[in-house]
Formats: structure tokens, C-alpha cells, sequence
């Protein structure tokens, strides 16, 4: 099988060129297409190709990913960001995939991942697909390949594209075309979840519940998973917590809950002076994934050290102060030398020795 590379770029002159060495010993063709840069993109991109053509931004991603795709002449195509690149491990699981590559698979999902995560974050994404199957590109923003029903599909989990974005060029964007979308009258959970991941980017904290409201409408569990950690941290900053617990009880009732949906709740009962039943969730939570399955949410931590430490907390308000030492400990496994490990050993110390039914272990 042969394989076209599809971009579309702009102003991407600082990591371009990464990618691309990622990918030269992968392709058989090289397809960019530039949608207005005014840096050095284009000659670049021309150091690897002679396939750079040039379009108008029209504000909508699948039309340029589309016309990118059009260009291409491979058996299978392949679309990255300029800001993403394969990982060198990769490179021999691509071209051993490449010998593989029969008409009887028509995509194939791939490891995605962002910079600063580990493998554990590793979420799988139709990357790769026939082109006989006459791909098509939808969403103007937050893009996605049309799978049908139909498509009998491959995942390779030893394939893996890292995305690492060193600057933004125009953070309005998104924003921009989503609340064009939305004054038209879409409503679609997909827009809503765009939408609330934008206004977040922007720090539009007090316009975030709202559209927050309307996915949970949807009952998408999904997308509401993905937009969680914006809106809780939105409730935060506009001093609205009390409004957590219907989003938090609405995951509950429409999807397994993950690990950071279990320490949410048990924060909530913490803070309502309900300690016996936020231990249960805490407890939960060690026993639970660290997200909704094929999301891109990620909350290291919440399935070890962070339940670990409300344990403490919370078994220290009950008095088993030797409880509360044991989850101490299996905190510092995760977070050696860490400053609040170390100040609840020295209180916790006090009362092992004294027998005393009361500690001050805030976190």
C-alpha cells in the first residue's frame, strides 16, 4: 500500500519541520495545504515536497482537511497537525502496519497523546483510512472523519502520535466560528462541547455554565466528561459550587464513573460534613479508571495519591488516626518528600502517640 501524509498549515514555521522528520521515512507522498501563512511555512514545507498548494481560511477545519484529501493519490491517507508529530518508537510499528494494510480494513486508530502526558493518556483516534472508501471530513470545528457503519476498522496501540503545540497563532478562533455556529442555531452536543472547551481557553468563566447547562441536556456522556474539570473549575471561579452536585449525579446515572468523577463526589459530601460517605467515594475511586473510555480527559493522580490523601483526611476526622497514616504513606509512594505528607506525618505522629480523636489535616 502507498500512504499520503495530508496537512493543512499556517504559520507553523516553528514546528513544521518536527513533524515532518517524524514522517519522512513513512510516506510516499506529502500532501500540504496552505490556508494563508506569512512566515516561512511554505518553503518548508517545500523542502520535502513539491505537493504544497495554497486555499483561502473560509473559518471551517473539514473544508480544508477535504480539499487536502482531494490532492492525495495514496492508497491510504494519513492526517496530522504540524503541532503533532509520530514518536520515534512508532516509526517501525507504521511501516511493519504498512506492509500489513489489506482492503479488509478500511481505518485505523492510533495512539494520540499530548505532550506532557504519559502512555497511561494514550486515547485512540481514527487517523489513518482507505481512500477507496472516499473519506469525508465533518464539523467545522472539533473535525472528524465520517465513519460508517459499515467500515470494519484496526487499532494499533504501538502507534502513537504525540501533539506538542509550542505557541497559538490565533487563540479567538474557535471561539469565534463556535459562537457563529451556535447564533445560527446549533445545538449539536458536539458544539456545546466545543464551545464550552473554548470559552474555557479564554477564560469566559461566567458564560461556560450555561453552555454547560445545555449539554447536559443532551445527556452525551462523552462529551460531559470531557467539559467536567472546565465547568467544575468554572463553578469555582464564580463562587458556584453548590451547583456541582446535579452535573456530578447526571454522570452518575449515564455512564461508569471514572476515578475523577468518584473524588468529586467525595469532596462533595467532605464539605457537607458527610465524611463517612465521601471516604466511600474516595475509597471507589482507587478502584476506578482514570477516565471515560475513548475521551480525551485525563486526571493523573485521581485514581492513587489524590484519594489517598482525602483518605487520610477523612479517617482522621473519624479518629482512625492508623487508617489515616496508612493512606498517608501510600500517598508518599506516589509524591516522595511531599510538603503535605510530611506536615500530616508529624500531626498524625502526635496523635498515634496520644490516642486523641481529633487532627487538623487539611489539604
Amino acid at each position: 500500500m502507498t500512504l499520503s501524509v495530508c496537512m493543512i498549515v499556517r504559520d507553523e514555521a516553528p514546528v513544521l519541520g518536527r513533524c515532518l522528520d517524524s514522517l519522512q521515512d513513512v510516506w510516499d507522498e506529502l500532501i500540504v495545504l496552505d490556508t494563508g501563512s506569512v512566515d516561512e511555512t511554505p518553503e518548508i514545507a517545500r523542502q520535502y515536497t513539491d505537493k504544497v498548494f495554497f486555499a483561502p481560511w473560509e473559518d471551517d477545519f473539514s473544508a480544508a482537511r477535504n480539499r487536502a484529501f482531494s490532492y492525495a493519490t495514496g492508497d491510504w491517507l494519513l492526517s496530522i497537525d504540524a503541532d503533532e508529530y509520530l514518536s520515534p518508537q512508532s516509526v517501525t510499528a507504521m511501516l511493519e502496519l504498512k506492509q500489513a494494510l489489506t482492503d479488509e480494513v478500511d481505518y485505523v486508530r492510533v495512539g494520540f497523546r499530548f505532550s506532557d502526558q504519559d502512555e497511561r493518556s494514550d486515547v485512540m483516534r481514527e487517523k489513518l483510512v482507505r481512500r477507496a472508501r472516499k473519506p469525508v471530513w465533518k464539523g467545522r470545528v472539533c473535525e472528524y472523519i465520517d465513519i460508517a457503519p459499515d467500515w470494519r476498522g484496526l487499532t494499533r496501540r504501538d502507534i502513537t502520535i504525540i501533539h506538542d503545540k509550542l505557541r497559538v497563532n490565533d487563540p479567538d478562533r474557535n471561539l469565534r466560528i463556535l459562537q457563529a455556529l451556535r447564533a445560527s442555531g446549533d445545538a449539536s452536543p458536539r458544539t456545546l462541547y466545543a464551545l464550552c472547551m473554548a470559552l474555557n481557553a479564554a477564560k469566559r468563566y461566567s458564560d461556560i455554565p450555561e453552555a454547560y447547562a445545555q449539554l447536559m441536556v443532551t445527556r452525551e456522556s462523552g462529551y460531559l466528561y470531557e467539559c467536567l474539570e472546565s465547568y467544575l473549575y468554572a463553578l469555582k471561579q464564580l463562587d458556584r459550587t453548590e451547583e456541582r452536585l446535579p452535573a456530578l449525579s447526571l454522570l452518575l446515572e449515564t455512564a461508569q464513573p471514572t476515578a475523577y468523577l468518584c473524588c468529586q463526589m467525595g469532596q462533595w459530601f467532605l464539605e457537607h460534613g458527610k465524611v463517612q460517605a465521601a471516604a466511600g467515594w474516595y475509597t471507589l475511586a482507587l478502584h476506578t479508571p482514570c477516565r471515560e473510555p475513548e475521551t480525551l480527559s485525563q486526571h493523573p493522580g485521581y485514581d492513587t495519591w489524590v484519594p489517598h490523601l482525602r483518605l487520610c483526611r477523612c479517617y482522621a476526622a473519624l479518629g482512625n488516626f492508623t487508617a489515616a497514616w496508612e493512606h498517608n504513606e501510600k500517598a508518599a509512594d506516589f509524591l516522595p518528600g511531599n510538603r503535605i505528607i510530611e506536615q500530616n506525618r508529624r500531626v498524625l505522629r502526635k496523635h498515634l502517640t496520644r490516642g486523641d480523636s481529633a487532627i487538623d489535616s487539611k489539604q
